[in-house]
């Protein structure tokens, strides 16, 4: 038997053979073809009346199991010119499209397969192909009527929402409540209408008036890469949810983003429809499905309204509201620690997302107004490592799409806010109980720019300590430049705000620098020469051989 002593480290091996137990999510109903539960009939019919020619398939990462199947029932009804790709691991959330990915195949048409946020794009348009999911209509309504009736006393209508995975059976719940209930029951639809500029691919064919799709049920398709003609006359089938075929498509000349506001705001993505008199604060809000980003925005926008929920995995109903204040206690809390951060982190979260550059634009404005310093960090895909590596910022703000904007930052080694909380922290604006994640409401409602007198801040010596309310006492702010070095000339002008490298090779300030701020403030700065401090030492004879025996061992 072998003495062999055991390795130091281990090979690795057992990583290489490790069987990891995975169970892929389920896209449709169980039965449902393929083909089907895909929508690759309504696909074809939009890749040919759009005539497309490079089309990208975007999956999760749970619904990769499906790409092969769904890429080959595609591509053997397209002709042999049309490109077709399939694109996984996103940039950032897979509820967003893709569009950096899109772009590196020069795809002028995004597929998206799975739950989405709905996110404008800013650049390509977009068939959403939604998750089915399993749900019990009968059992969902009658629970929901029958654990919330105590609380429908002094309200005066309800709104049905739901995840998206629920969208083909929310007309179904309904009717359901309807029958069950005596207030008039709402349904928030999702509008994912296909709105064609006049310069759009599908303006000319296959849409109806001021570029709209016209919702005809997908024809047969007939040999390879053939689809029947759609009659103009044809009945308009939209389903009765309101959800539509395809996302909003730009144009032409926006498929480059631009940091300019566009001239008027995309229509809402979700929209409900109020009785007469009644206000979003009379009503309460159904939503079915579990917990996820998307139940958490809906607590946070909708502070007002009691939540119920009904689960129709686990088939159980409970009051959500009662989270609402323990979430905005916490973001309170952030928002305090954002009022004291001189330093302010921008974190590029999105790419796709329409608005993010005037964003991050009115942002680093808003941050320079009030002597802070800003950097803007593109990371990808967040996690406390990353962030760790950017010593120097004091807080982040996430610039992106309303599912991943709030992040629970307790992991994190500094807090992230969003845009909405950072705005409370530097401006007098007062919290109303409105909480905004989508950007161009935010951008609409901002009340950064406009003169107004705040009798407070007029009587504050500017330089004098401000007080924090995170460790109750007095600190004196940073005060950094606002504008950087344009030319020569104001070079010069700003050249006492510059200390150059001394013989320690230690940086104090560079024109307002905040990393060489805390560069020089640092104990350990790594390995650095010792210029002019140590004594020369005498050259002497080094050591002479080899590993296994040098000349003066014995």
């Amino acid at each position: 038997m072998s003495d062999a002593p055991p390795p130091v480290a281990n090979s690795g091996e057992d990583a290489i053979t490790r069987t990891v137990d995975v169970e892929p999510e389920t896209f449709a109903e169980e039965g449902v073809p393929l083909e089907e539960a895909y929508e690759v009939k309504r696909t074809l019919k939009e890749i040919h009346k759009g005539q497309y020619q490079r089309i990208a398939l975007q999956f999760p990462d749970e619904l990769l199991h499906d790409a092969v199947p769904v890429f080959r029932a595609i591509r053997d009804q397209l002709p042999l010119e049309k490109e077709l790709y399939v694109l996984a691991d996103t940039t950032y959330g897979s509820c967003c499209v893709d569009e950096v990915a899109a772009q590196h195949v020069d795809a002028d048409l995004v597929v998206h397969y799975g739950h989405t946020c709905l996110s404008p794009t800013a650049r390509l348009p977009v068939i959403y192909v939604l998750t089915k999911r399993t749900i019990d209509v009968s059992h969902a309504a009658s629970t929901l009527a029958s654990t919330s009736k105590d609380t429908l006393d002094d309200k005066k209508a309800v709104i049905l929402s739901y995840d998206v995975g629920y969208a083909h059976q929310a007309e179904a719940v309904l009717h359901q409540l309807q029958h069950q209930l005596t207030l008039p029951v709402v349904l928030r639809r999702i509008d994912r209408q296909m709105n064609f500029d006049k310069k759009g691919k599908a303006k000319e064919e296959g849409t109806g008036v001021d570029g709209e799709a016209t919702g005809v049920p997908v024809e047969e398709v007939q040999g390879e890469g053939q689809v029947d003609e759609m009659e103009e006359d044809e009945e308009d089938n939209t389903p009765a949810d309101g959800v539509s075929d395809l996302a909003p498509a730009p144009t032409p000349e926006g498929l480059v983003p631009s940091d300019q506001l566009p001239p008027s705001m995309p229509p809402n993505r979700t929209l409900f429809d109020l009785p007469d008199g009644v206000g979003i604060e009379d009503c309460v809000i159904f939503y079915l499905g579990g917990e996820s980003h998307a139940l958490t925005n809906l607590l946070m926008t909708h502070g007002k309204c009691p939540v119920w929920t009904y689960d129709p995995a686990t088939r159980e109903c409970r009051l959500e509201s009662s989270k609402t204040n323990r979430m905005l206690m916490r973001r309170y809390a952030v928002v305090e620690k954002a009022k004291d951060a001189d330093v302010i982190g921008i974190l590029v979260g999105t790419l796709g997302v329409s608005a993010y550059l005037p964003l991050i634009s009115h942002l680093r404005n808003l941050i320079a107004s009030q002597q802070k310093k800003s950097y803007t960090v593109a990371v990808g895909k967040l996690n406390p490592a990353k962030l760790a590596n950017f010593m120097e910022v004091e807080c982040f703000v996430l610039v992106a799409c309303p599912e991943n904007t709030l992040i629970d930052s307790k992991e994190f080694l500094r807090p992230i806010v969003t845009p909405y909380e950072l705005e409370l922290a530097l401006t007098s604006k007062a919290w109303t109980g409105d909480y905004i994640l989508d950007f161009m409401t935010l951008l609409s409602s901002s009340t950064f720019g406009q003169k107004h007198s705040d009798p407070d801040k007029s009587e504050e010596d500017p330089e004098g300590p401000v007080f924090s309310s995170v460790t109750g006492t007095y600190r004196h702010p940073k005060r950094y430049q606002a504008g950087g070095v344009t030319d020569v000339d104001d070079l010069n002008a700003k050249v006492n705000a510059l200390e150059l490298r001394n013989q320690s090779s230690a940086v104090a300030q560079v024109l307002g620098s905040a990393a060489g701020d805390f560069l020089a403030g640092r104990t350990y700065r790594g390995l650095e020469p010792r210029y002019g401090m140590d004594a020369p030492a005498v050259v002497e004879d080094g050591r002479s051989g080899i590993a296994r025996g040098y000349g003066d061992e014995k």
